[in-house]
């Protein structure tokens, strides 16, 4: 069974972020929680932020927030 604890890896990227403000995958990673709890302001904050470090991970986030985009925006079939 796959532990879906979002609320602690939020934290955990929330403080990477802080201490790392161009570490692309903690962007990314974050985009990708907010994403899967429907937080399209938030994943949309995280892709504007990971877009000038990471461009292509930005695109491939921007699939996954519900109504930004062109992808699957499947939150069941997140994959890295």
């Amino acid at each position: 069974r796959l532990l879906k604890d979002y609320n602690n890896a939020a934290t955990y990227y929330r403080a990477v972020v802080q201490i790392a403000p161009r570490n692309a995958d903690a962007h990314y990673y974050l985009g990708l929680i907010y994403a899967v709890q429907n937080n399209r302001p938030a994943a949309m904050k995280e892709y504007e932020a990971l877009r000038p470090l990471d461009a292509e991970k930005a695109q491939k986030l921007l699939g996954y927030i519900p109504g930004a985009g062109s992808g699957s925006g499947d939150k069941n079939s997140i994959k890295n």
